[in-house]
């Protein structure tokens, strides 16, 4: 299944305090709506309050609605991009030469 990285970058004026919550709450909604996007792993950046998660679907458009509710519930702003292994872009640049 084809791995994609939403980046993230929550609205700091929502507070740290409501983080656990809106977090849950994302979670809930992206369990009911985008049950075809497993997330991965997930990580929060050390450059503010921003957060990364790594996440397989079958399109990406299944992603970017994922991505749309984060930005509902949380008030982040997100970008999607789809990601490959290291080792298999480097092979694909290297047939493609």
């Amino acid at each position: 299944m084809p791995t994609f990285v939403i980046f993230s970058k929550i609205s700091p004026n929502k507070g740290v305090v409501q983080l656990k919550e809106r977090s849950q709450a994302v979670q809930k909604r992206l369990k009911a709506e985008c049950p075809l996007v497993g997330f991965r792993e997930g990580y929060a950046l050390d450059r503010g309050y921003e957060v990364l998660d790594i996440v397989e679907a079958d399109t990406i458009d299944s992603v970017r609605q994922a991505a749309k509710i984060i930005e509902q519930v949380d008030g982040a702003t997100t970008e999607v991009v789809a990601a490959f292994p290291w080792r298999e872009f480097v092979a694909g640049r290297s047939r493609a030469a």
